[in-house]
């Protein structure tokens, strides 16, 4: 908005005549009169992301990597979480020793009981691979929906 040159008070485009403040004939300056576009106003933000090619994953490959190797976290790395990741590898570890060694202490199944408590966290990830196949809302890191 242009200001009065002799209050400085903020005036409309429409108050040319006499500015309604102070009173004063011609209240504008003829430099602050003119129009500015509105783009000066603002500073330009760039995005450098749009530089770099962007990366699609695709469902099938999160899907086998989940059936593969879900007990170490892999889909969760190919999707770009990592955090998230190395959680699961120490919730898998825990999960695997709260299960298989008071099986090995209390049954005489010995070693068979490591490979029941591997069993167990390999059919939580094979239940779970069929959810990121089937699921169409799934996001990478960046918030893309999964090919």
């Amino acid at each position: 908005m242009p200001k009065c040159k002799n209050c400085g008070e903020e005036i409309t485009k429409f108050d040319k005549d006499i500015c309604p403040y102070c009173g004063t004939k011609e209240p504008f300056d003829f430099a602050s009169y003119e129009t500015q576009d509105i783009t000066q106003i603002f500073d330009v933000v760039e995005d450098n992301k749009t530089n770099e090619t962007k990366v699609f994953h695709k469902r099938n490959i999160a899907f086998i990597l989940c059936i593969i190797f879900g007990i170490f976290g892999l889909d969760d790395f190919y999707l770009g979480f990592k955090k998230r990741g190395i959680f699961r590898i120490i919730i898998n570890i825990l999960i695997f020793l709260l299960v298989s060694i008071p099986l090995f202490f209390l049954t005489k199944l010995s070693y068979f009981s490591f490979l029941i408590g591997f069993s167990l966290i390999f059919i939580i990830y094979f239940a779970y691979s069929f959810y990121l196949l089937f699921n169409s809302n799934i996001k990478d890191k960046n918030g893309v929906f999964l090919k």
